[in-house]
């Protein structure tokens, strides 16, 4: 198993042919107020099997702060990987909805994606409190 895509990003449509469609990635959020609020972003995901991979998955993706506290899980039902193709491999993709989210201050988080308990990929958040007017 293998992950090709991890990301943070302002949309994402998973477009049901093993392709992703993803706008605006991106891990460095300002705000005036020192936490962040996610009204919508998402995390998109393309992961590779291969002949050797556990015939049942399940993901669950964790934010958590820098001292691996975790603030939100999200889970994602189990599946069956097919691995078998004319390459030999086979790929899934899809698309977490991070909803009405908040970061509660500046700092360090980051975001995670674990299949059947075991870590695949992380990937930092950055929240920086501004001190412009702009």
């Amino acid at each position: 198993m293998k992950i090709e895509i991890f990301t943070l990003c302002d949309y994402a449509t998973d477009r049901g042919n093993k392709s992703l469609c993803i706008v605006d990635t991106g891990e460095i959020f300002q705000s005036k107020r020192g936490g962040y609020f996610f009204k919508y972003k998402f995390l998109a995901y393309r992961i590779r099997f291969e002949a050797n991979d556990k015939p049942k998955l399940r993901l669950t993706f964790q934010i958590s702060d820098s001292q691996g506290n975790n603030i939100t899980t999200i889970s994602t039902d189990e599946f069956e990987v097919v691995t078998k193709n004319i390459y030999g491999f086979n790929a899934e993709t899809g698309v977490v909805t991070l909803e009405n989210f908040s970061l509660p201050k500046s700092g360090v988080y980051s975001a995670s994606l674990f299949a059947n308990g075991e870590l695949l990929a992380s990937i930092p958040i950055f929240v920086f409190q501004s001190t412009g007017t702009g």
